[in-house]
């Protein structure tokens, strides 16, 4: 789906409307706030969302800017921008000269990455930490699953869950609900093929030992 006004907008004015957007979150999030002034927060928001985009503009320079970019680069470089959420769908289909439909894993790092450098710019903290579960299963689902990737994957369904109820409990914009609803959507998948994989894995652990006794006790008696 794509959203006829900038995303970055749509958050911002969620913002607006819902100014304790994160400390809803998590109540004890307000108290490194509650007495210092509106600069201040300012402030943290502004060095949060720096550190944020300075460390994706890292990975994207260290992937695409070890020497000469290549033409054949181009199209990642800017498909890696969009994920990230630099720019726009519009903007990356007028960087490619293309009306590409965007996949949903695809809509939804874009999607996470741009409410992560919305809420850091609002020095909404608490969001981040929330979203930044979310933003790392998307990128890592097609990598080999380890242990703490999967943790991660769990709290992110839950991370995302949750914001998706308190958005809809705000009555935020639907083109956002919607969005978000993709998230959820993404990482529950995530979810049912990382069972499915693990109760297939178990099956097949299952066989090999049944298979190694019948070898061991079963064998037949030679005469």
């Amino acid at each position: 789906m794509e959203i006829n006004n900038p995303l970055p907008s749509l958050i911002s004015r969620l913002y607006q409307d819902n100014d304790n957007l994160g400390t809803s979150f998590k109540a004890s999030a307000t108290s490194e706030f509650d007495n210092g002034s509106s600069k201040n927060v300012q402030t943290t928001g502004r060095e949060l969302s720096l550190s944020i985009r300075s460390q994706k503009l890292s990975a994207i320079s260290k992937e695409f800017f070890n020497g000469p970019i290549a033409s054949k680069n181009m199209a990642a470089l800017s498909q890696s921008l969009y994920e990230n959420g630099f720019i726009s769908n519009s903007e990356l289909q007028a960087i490619d000269n293309t009306n590409t439909q965007q996949s949903t894993i695809t809509q939804s790092k874009h999607f996470i990455n741009s409410f992560m450098f919305e809420a850091s710019r609002q020095g909404d903290d608490q969001t981040v930490t929330l979203l930044e579960p979310i933003a790392k299963a998307i990128e890592n689902m097609d990598t080999q699953v380890s242990t703490g990737q999967r943790q991660n994957e769990i709290t992110a369904l839950d991370n995302a869950t949750q914001i998706l109820e308190k958005l809809k409990s705000l009555n935020s914009d639907d083109a956002i609900i919607t969005e978000f609803e993709n998230v959820v959507d993404v990482l529950t998948t995530l979810d049912t093929v990382r069972k499915s994989d693990q109760a297939k894995l178990g099956i097949a652990e299952y066989e090999a030992i049944q298979n190694n006794y019948a070898e061991l006790f079963e064998r037949p008696i030679e005469t």
